[in-house]
């Protein structure tokens, strides 16, 4: 490690001669087109974004630390993860075997659209560690309009990391294009990616008690070599949406004005959409030695275990929204529609009986095959809102499955917002509420494998959650706080089998947030508070906290008239003690326990963060901690965060 440290310094040392060369003054012409970014929200409206070009946040390159605030994960970079914060939790949807891998995959959901009249293309490289821990990342983005209306573009991304413990070894690649069409009266988005995840699974080291006397290759893991042990997680999934507007509102614009560079759906009083979305995820299990004694069962094959499910969807999805008109004080709209959905559910290792047995079995002689399910759902869905003014605002949603697997499923989501003090320092008030009542998803209720086999009928689960938010993006501040009621609810207990508890479970979250500045000193701090009245069911730490401090300073160069940004921070990360989830990588879900406590650990790292012009570097010594306190930092049971690393990135953003 020392060796990478001192090689990426010395090539760091002959960069900061250049920087001031570097660091001119922009091009005197400026680009006549912008380049402006989009997302589409759940109620198929535009929301902005951008692609990020900032100096700080850029050391934080981890998928999970930036999509979730408080990460949990099994220790490497392309690690299941999801959060300590139960606001933050994935919700179970059909396919089954992503939850825990949200970071990763590249889906609609995360498509972000352009309007680039220039080429505009960014690359982001990392790297660290040495040939026998190394652990790189490669991000590559390209998207230019072919015209005015219609852009298209292309995505890639590659994580790959051998692990600073035995059988680590993870990587992932994606590859996805994109299309936009925004036109006055209709407007298309089209989405196709491609991801893949191969993951080597150890199981979790057999004592913590080894990272005190041995280096991470040394310490003995659960599933070792004679296991060989690895998941294979391939998803491909497409999306086009199309919207068509009619009728015309009277407005006092004028309406010979060209269309505007801000991107907007088509205008109208009504307006159509349509939704086709494909989605076709696998998932393969393998282990040469069942009998390893890591399982509790073995019910087919004692010699080598290959599991593998499929979960293929087709949806169809038809909408039409009427409102009156967006300039009149108060607007009044609705939007209703049908969807349809059918799925495919299918795995290999069905065995001829159901066993319900937790004792260990080996039965060789049971017949395998594919065991293939097919299931249609129907639902109808509605929504209403209304502004009055522009500074407030409600609506309501919901939605309900007629037929098929989901009969029954019902939701209705509300929530109103009122914008509060003065105009340049708005206070955004919201008050929300949902409630849901859903058939467990259907891998909870049926699943067959060499080491666990489940047949269900598990209840409705039942969801009321309430919330108030406060948020000044002047102050930099704001607050949440939520009580959720759970009945029903379906957890994995300490046999890694999902179970269904026959009660009410209320849990209380609390979120904070504010950033301070003094000087050239900023402190951006993140606290969660939070309780479950059954932690033995679904536990939680007490209290997450994230802080990142930094001293930033921009020096600039009289010779050139340019500039560099420079940001030297710490990132700190800590939880109260807990009895944190275990892992089972035979189905790829955590599970509860009451045995290990984790946690009151602080997870620290440093950096040094710089950008000159269209360029940003980043120098990071992840897990320095570990010097000061020792390597025991985990968040699942078993499973330890990396050791020290040394880590450096660049990203590049280039215009024509």
């Amino acid at each position: 490690m020392w060796t990478v440290m001192k090689k990426t310094l010395t090539i760091f040392l002959l960069l900061v001669p250049l920087l001031p060369l570097a660091a001119q003054k922009a091009d005197t012409v400026k680009t006549k087109q912008k380049v402006i970014a989009w997302m589409l929200n759940e109620d198929s409206g535009i929301l902005p974004a951008s692609r990020d070009t900032n100096v700080a946040g850029f050391e934080v390159f981890d998928p999970a630390y930036l999509y979730y605030r408080y990460p949990i994960k099994t220790g490497n970079i392309v690690a299941p993860a999801f959060s300590a914060s139960f606001v933050e939790w994935p919700e179970r949807t059909d396919d089954f075997f992503l939850r825990y891998y949200k970071p990763y995959i590249f889906n609609p959901g995360k498509q972000v659209y352009y309007r680039a009249r220039t080429p505009f293309t960014q690359g982001t490289y990392t790297s660290a560690g040495q040939k026998i821990n190394q652990e790189q990342i490669l991000d590559v983005i390209h998207t230019q309009n072919i015209n005015r209306e219609w852009n298209a573009g292309l995505v890639m991304n590659f994580l790959s990391g051998e692990g600073q413990y035995n059988f680590q070894k993870q990587k992932k690649n994606t590859f996805g294009f994109f299309t936009s069409y925004l036109g006055k009266k209709y407007a298309l988005f089209g989405h196709i990616s491609v991801n893949k995840i191969y993951e080597q699974e150890n199981g979790g080291i057999k004592d913590k008690e080894f990272l005190e006397t041995s280096k991470p290759k040394d310490v003995p893991v659960k599933l070792g070599f004679e296991n060989k042990a690895w998941t294979l997680l391939k998803n491909m999934n497409f999306q086009i949406l199309n919207y068509y507007a009619f009728g015309k509102f009277s407005s006092k614009k004028d309406s010979t004005t060209a269309l505007s560079d801000e991107p907007q759906l088509p205008q109208g009083w009504g307006r159509l959409s349509y939704r086709l979305k494909y989605e076709n995820t696998s998932h393969s299990y393998t282990d040469h030695d069942p009998l390893s004694g890591f399982y509790r069962n073995v019910y087919y094959d004692s010699i080598l275990t290959y599991d593998t499910a499929w979960y293929r969807t087709w949806e169809n999805e038809v909408a039409l929204e009427l409102r009156s008109n967006p300039e009149k004080k108060f607007s009044l709209g609705s939007r209703f529609g049908l969807r349809n959905e059918m799925q495919k559910y299918a795995e290999n290792g069905k065995t001829d009986t159901i066993i319900h047995s937790h004792s260990a079995s080996t039965g060789d002689t049971a017949i395998t095959n594919i065991h293939n399910h097919y299931i249609g759902n129907t639902a109808i869905f509605g929504e209403i809102f209304n502004n009055i003014g522009k500074r407030f605002q409600w609506k309501v949603q919901g939605s309900l499955y007629l037929f098929g697997y989901k009969s029954g499923n019902t939701e209705i989501h509300g929530k109103m917002q009122k914008i509060i003090g003065e105009e340049q320092k708005p206070v955004y008030f919201d008050l929300y509420g949902d409630f849901t009542l859903k058939r467990p998803v259907y891998r909870l209720n049926h699943f067959s494998s060499n080491h666990f086999i489940w047949d269900n009928d598990f209840k409705f689960i039942k969801d009321l959650t309430g919330g108030i938010s406060l948020r000044s993006p002047v102050r930099h501040a704001g607050m949440q706080l939520q009580i959720t009621l759970l009945s029903q609810y379906v957890y994995f207990d300490s046999l890694a089998l999902p179970e269904q508890f026959d009660g009410s479970i209320v849990l209380y979250n609390l979120e904070l947030n504010k950033d301070f500045y003094l000087w050239k000193f900023s402190f951006q701090n993140h606290l969660c508070l939070q309780q479950t009245s059954e932690p033995g069911i679904l536990p939680l730490p007490l209290i997450n906290f994230r802080n990142s401090t930094a001293f930033n300073h921009t020096f600039h160069f009289k010779s050139t008239g340019g500039m560099l940004q420079m940001q030297l921070g710490l990132d700190l990360f800590y939880q109260t003690p807990w009895y944190g989830y275990a892992y089972m990588p035979a189905t790829g879900q955590f599970y509860v326990q009451q045995k290990t406590k984790i946690g009151n650990y602080p997870f620290m790292d440093a950096y040094l963060n710089m950008k000159v012009q269209r360029v940003r570097l980043f120098f990071k010594l992840q897990h320095f901690s570990s010097m000061l306190f020792g390597p025991h930092y985990f968040t699942v049971v078993n499973y330890p965060m990396n050791q020290l690393f040394f880590k450096f990135g660049v990203s590049w953003t280039f215009y024509d």
